[in-house]
């Protein structure tokens, strides 16, 4: 019997709205897909009248995963806020807005598992734990901002998750109430300055802070990798800019500029807990000590 080398059209019909049906099944989910992405980057105004909100919580609250919320008009939002989700906050270039905690705990809190970026925004005002708390398994990216004027248990801010500081963040006049750093205490996170493409100049500036272990930044344990951040006119007992304890830094083409400490190390000091600290072209000038010694640096190992 001969065999058939050939397929009916009426065998292959069947093959073919198959193949039809699963085509249009796919480009539905696509078209979904792509909906569902757009319906989460919407954005939402908040100002004192006239915006989509008048509270950034209540902002926050009612957004989806992904969404922008604008700042507007330079103003003033006396409130502290909480983020649970990943969102982008951001004031205008030309009228950074003001975020007051008014003597909140936190000014800011980013709770695990959110990624949030904020713009243009000082946070100032917290009377309690920090400025900011940023906690495990969160991302918080500063750009262009401000942390100032907190005085807290640990000053201006608090980290645990992860800390990026980008295109000249101002951490400045923060103090802490207990034996931390006054601008930044570093707890088995990652606090990260580094540049991207085409950047020039300083990244942040670390200023006029004041604590007990590093007026600047404390990396109590944990990763800090900085690049062109100053360090400049902070105070503590150890460690008048930077002070790393078990944690693990690198700080590369930094500058630290009259920075005090009461002990040692006033520019930066490396205690004796079993961390390191890597230097890449630094830069020292009219750092102090109050006993007269190590007034740059104090490296016990």
């Amino acid at each position: 019997m001969n065999k058939l080398n050939f397929r009916s059209p009426a065998l292959r019909l069947p093959r073919a709205r198959s193949r039809a049906r699963l085509l249009g099944l796919g480009l539905a989910s696509l078209v979904s897909l792509l909906g569902a992405r757009q319906a989460q980057a919407a954005t939402a105004t908040v100002c004192a009248s006239g915006c989509d909100y008048t509270s950034i919580q209540t902002a926050v609250t009612a957004a989806a995963p992904g969404d922008t919320l604008e700042l507007e008009n330079g103003e003033t939002f006396v409130e502290s806020v909480t983020v649970d989700k990943d969102l982008r906050i951001r004031g205008r270039w030309n009228a950074p807005v003001v975020l007051d905690g008014d003597g909140a705990d936190a000014t800011l809190t980013v709770l695990t598992g959110a990624t949030v970026t904020v713009d243009h925004v000082a946070i100032t005002g917290a009377d309690g734990t920090a400025g900011v708390v940023v906690n495990t398994g969160a991302v918080l990216k500063l750009r262009h901002s401000v942390v100032t004027s907190n005085v807290a248990t640990y000053g201006g801010v608090l980290n645990m998750g992860t800390l990026m500081l980008r295109w000249n963040t101002l951490v400045s006049l923060n103090h802490s109430t207990s034996d931390f750093a006054g601008g930044i205490n570093n707890f088995a996170g990652t606090v990260r300055v580094t540049p991207t493409p085409n950047d020039s100049g300083l990244f942040a500036t670390i200023q006029g802070n004041t604590g007990y272990d590093g007026g600047g930044l404390a990396n109590h344990s944990g990763t800090v990798e900085l690049e062109r951040v100053e360090f400049s006119h902070n105070s503590a007992y150890l460690g008048g800019g930077f002070h790393n304890g078990f944690g693990q830094a690198t700080l590369d083409d930094c500058l630290f500029l009259n920075n005090d400490a009461t002990s040692i190390g006033g520019g930066w000091s490396n205690h004796n807990l079993g961390g390191t600290v890597t230097l890449g072209a630094p830069t020292y000038a009219g750092n102090s000590t109050g006993t007269g010694a190590y007034t740059d640096f104090y490296d016990v190992n």
